[in-house]
């Protein structure tokens, strides 16, 4: 194999920074060999207005090669397809009979059915040791599928494939500002995902079908029980789809989004309050608990002023509009220290 300087197109082997992984499948228990990508060698300054981490740099043994292409990982046989973190035990924070999801996968994928046409179009020539923009697309999709799929089965896990729906948009976004080929080259992908219609009815073509799809499944989340009862997480969703929805140039179906994330957060924060102002009577609460109160304060804190800053730019957006009659892009705050530490992890 050989290395190249291209982001599209790259050979990971012989590279610092790069992991080999022996890893089974998780459904269908094929060993296969996989990449992993030091992300201490790698890093973002800036988050585009939904989140999507920007300004990429990286240390020389990365040199030529983009970390979001190899985020997600393939199996060759059932070409189920998840996040890297995830690939393991997708599973794992879900209380079901063991083996209900292979099982059903196993019989969705059946010769013939439009689940295995879907999969083996998608999955077709993948190679790990030549990603590009068009295959690692492709397993996204399959990524969005595969979620799709289990979350219909489950009734939950919306929040997961909303994120799914998410990468595939930013993927879309990267390769159109980092390939001067994209034009040509993702007018003959759309065309071959228009082949697929006729077995997956609203599969995404584009970066605004995905951010469409991310938020379908972010308001599908708000109702489940899980964040339904835990008001940061909420609070959270609630500021993805303002910020998607600004993404996509919609500055009017933000507001009710950023103000029922402002009055959850703000009543979360009264609650912390009053908890860490009982312990600063009592001192009853061990000292890591109180930490973590801290820390989430602090993010509720972060999320409020959030909130004030996209509210003042849609006010302002929505002004200039007014009065000269043209809109004008939505300019993402500036980035608070901390959030790209981590950020999306899977």
């Amino acid at each position: 194999m050989n290395d190249t300087n291209d982001a599209g197109s790259t050979s990971p082997l012989g590279r610092d920074g790069v992991g080999r992984c022996a890893v089974a499948c998780p459904m269908c228990g094929h060993v296969q060999t996989q990449y992993r990508l030091n992300p201490r060698m790698y890093w973002y300054n800036d988050l585009d207005l939904d989140r999507k981490p920007s300004g990429f740099q990286c240390l020389k043994g990365l040199a030529g090669l983009y970390p979001p292409l190899y985020d997600l990982w393939h199996c060759p046989k059932c070409h189920f397809t998840t996040h890297n973190r995830t690939f393991p035990d997708p599973l794992k924070n879900v209380f079901i009979e063991k083996g209900l999801v292979q099982r059903h996968l196993a019989e969705a994928a059946k010769p013939e059915t439009a689940f295995s046409r879907v999969c083996e179009v998608l999955g077709a020539d993948q190679n790990i040791d030549k990603v590009d923009f068009e295959s690692a697309i492709r397993c996204a999709l399959l990524a969005v599928y595969f979620d799709t799929f289990i979350v219909g089965l489950l009734r939950q896990g919306y929040a997961a494939l909303a994120r799914s729906c998410l990468r595939l948009a930013w993927l879309h976004r990267d390769w159109a500002s980092m390939d001067a080929d994209y034009d040509s080259k993702s007018t003959a992908s759309r065309a071959k995902l228009e082949k697929l219609a006729v077995y997956w009815s609203d599969i995404p073509r584009s970066e605004n079908d995905a951010l469409r799809l991310a938020c379908v499944h972010y308001e599908a989340a708000l109702n489940e029980a899980s964040v339904e009862n835990d008001p940061m997480e909420t609070a959270t969703i609630l500021m993805h789809l303002a910020r998607i929805c600004l993404q996509m140039g919609d500055t009017s179906s933000p507001a009710k989004h950023l103000e029922a994330c402002r009055r959850g957060a703000m009543e979360e924060q009264n609650r912390l309050a009053a908890v860490m102002h009982e312990d600063d009577r009592r001192r009853e609460l061990p000292e890591d608990e109180r930490g973590q109160l801290v820390s989430a304060s602090r993010r509720i804190k972060t999320m409020i002023d959030d909130c004030g800053d996209l509210h003042a730019e849609i006010r302002r957006l929505q002004a200039t509009t007014k009065t000269t009659g043209t809109s004008s892009q939505v300019k993402s705050p500036e980035t608070k220290k901390g959030l790209l530490k981590g950020f999306f992890g899977g």
